[in-house]
């Protein structure tokens, strides 16, 4: 669990979209930087360090954990998102706060769905990866 003190210094990172005493939730931006980086090679715990996040204050299961749902979504052919896998109908947000995180959080998903699908389009016409 995180402590009052460890969730301000994570909450402080670009990366950090929500963290609780028990969980921390990435912007779509992080888990496509740490994918790109762990393909090149780097290890989960370097990536994580660069990225600014203090290994030690994670610990080594949560960066695997990181490192597996990262994978697996990559190997999925799933785009990344910000925040957690959307399942099941959404809880109404409390404050207009959180009202306006999750609605920007649905416009990235969305334009990321886009781009998604310019690039399948863009494939299916040329025959080729092609920019979009």
């Amino acid at each position: 669990m995180f402590s009052e003190e460890e969730m301000e210094i994570l909450n402080e990172n670009p990366y950090t979209y929500k963290v609780t005493q028990n969980q921390l939730h990435f912007t779509a931006k992080f888990k496509q930087l740490f994918w790109e980086k762990y393909c090149k090679g780097m290890t989960p715990r370097q990536i994580v360090a660069e990225c600014g996040y203090d290994p030690e204050m994670l610990g080594t299961s949560r960066i695997m954990g990181i490192q597996q749902h990262i994978c697996n979504a990559a190997r999925k052919g799933e785009s990344f998102h910000t925040g957690a896998q959307p399942r099941g109908p959404k809880k109404p947000p409390e404050t207009p706060e959180e009202e306006l995180k999750q609605l920007k959080g649905e416009v990235e998903y969305l334009r990321q769905e886009v781009d998604f699908l310019k690039k399948i389009s863009s494939v299916r016409i040329s025959g080729k990866p092609g920019k979009s």
